[in-house]
């Protein structure tokens, strides 16, 4: 006799409710690591900056560590922090704004003098451009320059 779909699906359903998160793991042996699970960004006042559908991860992460907590798992969550002078921030750049991104081609021929760097940027024209030609050749290609946050 064939199964049908239907049946398939109740029988994977069925067997989804029998099995507990105690039959995988011993919760005592696991911590839920959650790095910087935030909606936003906050600036140096402590505003909140919106970032495009940041909402969706935090509220995804969110729900997982309800599950985390109604299993007792330990939960670690981790706030990054910045030098005010980072080289992510969009204020370290004249001519930047938060999002606009930078890419190595944008820089390669910037000197000392003609640098495009704000007089808080703690880094030189040849740190950013190493940084950007790694990115180039093993990322993304670009950085996006957040708002100021996680200042330290």
């Amino acid at each position: 006799m064939e199964t049908t779909t239907l049946e398939k699906t109740q029988t994977k359903e069925s067997l989804a409710k029998r099995i507990t998160l105690d039959d995988c793991v011993d919760v005592e042996d696991v911590a839920m690591i959650s790095v910087d699970n935030t909606q936003t960004f906050e600036n140096s006042d402590l505003q909140e900056l919106y970032v495009n559908e940041g909402e969706l991860a935090a509220h995804g992460t969110k729900k997982i560590m309800q599950a985390c907590k109604y299993y007792g798992i330990t939960m670690i969550n981790v706030l990054e922090e910045h030098p005010i002078g980072h080289i992510s921030l969009a204020a370290n750049y004249k001519d930047k704004k938060p999002f606009d991104t930078i890419n190595y081609f944008e820089v390669a021929n910037r000197t000392n003098e003609e640098n495009g760097l704000s007089e808080r940027a703690e880094f030189t024209v040849a740190e950013l451009q190493t940084f950007l030609k790694e990115l180039a050749i093993n990322g993304t290609g670009s950085q996006m320059l957040r708002p100021d946050h996680g200042i330290a």
